[in-house]
């Protein structure tokens, strides 16, 4: 894969049959900077230089959200299952909370 917008996961297995290309769901345009896992891992989500943070079902193999209130490049994630909020930060100076259930 050569390009940085493109996300791949792989089942802990190499065959062709359990991965799954996020970009495929609908993905980021720009490089991909950080991943983060939610919920017991039944989601993730990726921040890109795009402004957007995504958030993917991975149950169901789709995107699930599309959080935009940055205005430049997101590089920071981090959930806390406590509470079930996801903090992205940015070149915006920005720190976003996310309800990625709501």
């Amino acid at each position: 894969i050569t390009d940085p917008a493109h996300v791949r996961l792989t089942e802990g297995t190499l065959k062709p049959d359990k991965t799954f290309d996020l970009c495929k769901a609908g993905g980021h345009t720009k490089a991909v900077q950080s991943i983060c896992w939610m919920a017991n891992m039944m989601s993730m989500a990726t921040a890109s230089m795009d402004c957007k943070v995504i958030v993917y079902d991975l149950v169901l193999k789709k995107r699930a959200h599309v959080l935009t209130q940055h205005n430049k490049g997101v590089v920071f994630l981090q959930y806390c299952p406590k509470n079930h909020m996801l903090l992205s930060g940015g070149f915006d100076s920005f720190i976003c909370i996310w309800d990625p259930g709501a």
